[in-house]
């Protein structure tokens, strides 16, 4: 299991206003799934976890966790305010 990944999820789920059951939950409302995406593409960037233990955070396979990080990349590289969420993120961790 990946270790120290308790901080970002904190950080994640104070920042978007959620609970940490709703970040883990299956729920595909739209604030949630972003949210749910940033926790994974910030422990698979900031902390070199596989996407096989960052999957078993989350109770979902590698490939959601791959497909969740693809998605904030494509982001960040299309511009946006996304770069500030994590700029935000990234000092609070």
């Amino acid at each position: 299991m990946l270790k120290d990944y308790e901080n970002i999820i904190d950080v994640v789920v104070d920042y978007y206003g959620i609970s940490r059951e709703d970040l883990i939950s299956r729920k595909k409302i739209y604030n949630i799934v972003h949210a749910r995406r940033m926790a994974i593409y910030l422990l698979r960037n900031y902390t070199g976890g596989s996407a096989r233990d960052i999957g078993e955070i989350f109770n979902r396979d590698h490939a959601t966790v791959l497909y969740a990080n693809e998605c904030i990349t494509k982001e960040l590289k299309s511009g946006g305010k996304i770069k500030d969420e994590i700029d935000y993120l990234v000092s609070r961790i």
